[in-house]
Formats: C-alpha cells, structure tokens, sequence
C-alpha cells in the first residue's frame, strides 16, 4: 500500500491545496487476507531462527518460532486473494463540491488499474466542510426581507 500511495501523492497530491492523502487501505478481501501459516514456513524452508520469522507467544510472551494455522484448506494461490482499495483524504480548507468533483475526476482513470474502489473523508480538527456550489454562493446566515 505504501507504493500505492507514493504513485499518487507524488502524482496528485504534492500540487493540490485541497487534499491531504492520509492512507491507501486494503478492503474487502477475498476470500480472505492472504497469510503466511506454518505450512508456508516449512515449504518455502524460511528460517525460523531469524526474527523475522518470529512472534510473540500469546501466553509465554516470549519469542517463538510456533505459528498459528493459517487459513485451513484455503488452497488458492495468491493471485486468487484478492481485495479492493480504499483513498482517505481529509481536506485542507472548505471547498465546493464541483472543486472536488473535478479533483476526483482527475484521478479516476487510474482508478480501475488500482482497484481503487472507495473514497473515504476523515474529519480535521478544522472540521472544514464541502459545500454545495461554490464558496464564493455560500450563505452567510443573514437573510434579506423586502416588503
């Protein structure tokens, strides 16, 4: 995900105003997250004695070289586990909807080539919001009477 990332942030993001990119997140695995169970460790003879090929003990708390099963009678290559990608932005200041729209729409064709599926906004402490119309149109709170 962090090669992911880079691609567009150096590709999109570096120029804007608008967004910040906060994460490329794997969603939506199918059938399941791929993962290394002991089976993987004897067959490609990895070398338990590196940390690497370590974890903690769930009730020693100690290093060992013990693994949990992974997922049983799973059998697909790892072609097969497959997943979808999330984008969280956050936005940097208040906006339009058309600016975003637009935005968006610059980055969508390399959107199918990365199976990037949804598009997540995460809050800022600024709380900056995406406006319908143009900021320049916003209501202000204060109404005009004529009469």
């Amino acid at each position: 995900m962090e090669n992911l990332k880079k691609k567009y942030q150096e590709k999109y993001f570096d120029k804007t105003d608008l967004f910040t990119l906060v994460a490329m997140v794997p969603i939506n695995h199918q059938p399941h997250p791929y993962c290394l169970g002991a089976e993987h460790i004897e067959r490609y003879h990895i070398d338990t004695t590196k940390p690497c090929a370590m974890r903690v003990h769930p009730e020693t708390k100690e290093w060992s070289t013990a693994y949990k099963k992974g997922y049983v009678k799973c059998n697909l290559p790892f072609e097969e586990h497959t997943y979808e990608v999330a984008m969280i932005l956050q936005l940097k200041k208040d906006t339009d909807e058309n600016e975003v729209g637009l935005f968006i729409h610059n980055m969508s064709e390399t959107f199918l080539v990365d199976n990037i599926t949804e598009i997540a906004f995460e809050e800022t402490p600024n709380k900056y919001k995406i406006h319908a119309g143009t900021p320049n149109n916003q209501p202000d709170g204060n109404v005009e009477v004529s009469g």
